[in-house]
């Protein structure tokens, strides 16, 4: 598995991470968990990290320029009307739609409304579970084990500033050592 900018600790960590080890032979599963991965490190986690900022910021992620296909033409009309609903009242949803409020997107609830051919429907934390992946767990582990190349280069330099040093401390010591003492009274 090719992940970018991951050393193979990394790349085993995605596996591990997107892997059902019960069923780890089953090519369908597999494709999806592929699909996950790219779908999560691409798409889901970087937009659910730029709501997560914008929120926290105070405003809320719009984009009114979207333009949708005939296929999509009964979802358009609804979030068109959800949109309408937004503006006029504040609120997503509208009248008949109560029990199925649209929250707002807030850092800590991490609320959205899953718009699709479905009834309105609300959930929380969209893949939480794999932005957290992506987002924390995988940048640490690239950064305790990074490359041993810097590593090494950064303990050799280390230690040829600890090696001069004890050179210079052993020299001072030496002529410390040679000079005469006084005697005691």
């Amino acid at each position: 598995l090719g992940v970018p900018q991951a050393n193979e600790l990394a790349a085993e960590a995605v596996v591990l991470q997107y892997t059902d080890w019960l069923d780890q032979d089953n090519p369908v599963k597999n494709r999806e968990a592929l699909d996950d991965i790219v779908g999560d490190h691409n798409v889901v986690c970087p937009l659910m990290h730029f709501a997560q900022r914008w929120a926290e910021r105070g405003g809320t992620p719009l984009n009114p320029g979207l333009n949708y296909t005939a296929e999509e033409e009964a979802l358009s009309r609804r979030i068109m009307r959800y949109w309408g609903n937004f503006a006029r009242t504040g609120y997503g949803h509208g009248e008949g739609e109560e029990g199925r409020r649209w929250p707002s997107y807030t850092a800590s609830g991490q609320s959205y409304a899953r718009l699709n051919a479905r009834p309105l429907a609300v959930a929380q934390g969209l893949r939480a579970q794999a932005c957290a992946f992506w987002t924390r767990f995988l940048p640490k582990l690239l950064n305790v084990t990074g490359p041993m190349e810097e590593a090494e280069r950064q303990w050799r330099l280390e230690f040829h500033r600890w090696s001069s040093y004890m050179m210079r401390w052993k020299s001072q010591f030496e002529l410390y050592s040679r000079q005469e003492r006084c005697q005691p009274l």
